[in-house]
């Protein structure tokens, strides 16, 4: 006969494949990478805040100084 066989060898039976393919990697080798505080990413909460520190003299300026109307004086 010149048709191949009813079960061909080329592909194995299902119970012959294995339970966990190689074809995703393993759950211990995640894709994504670990949560490190190394992670340059971010900036790290100890440096310098981006706004200005509270010690600093503000932009606007300060109730102290003279109002620019007369005083009621």
């Amino acid at each position: 006969m010149t048709h191949p066989p009813a079960s061909p060898p080329e592909h194995p039976e299902p119970s012959e494949q294995p339970l966990f393919p190689p074809t995703y990697p393993e759950q211990t080798a995640p894709s994504y990478p670990q949560a490190t505080p190394q992670s340059p990413r971010y900036p790290d909460q100890t440096k310098q805040p981006q706004y200005p520190d509270p010690s600093q003299p503000p932009s606007y300026p300060t109730q102290t100084q003279p109002p620019s109307y007369p005083t009621q004086t």
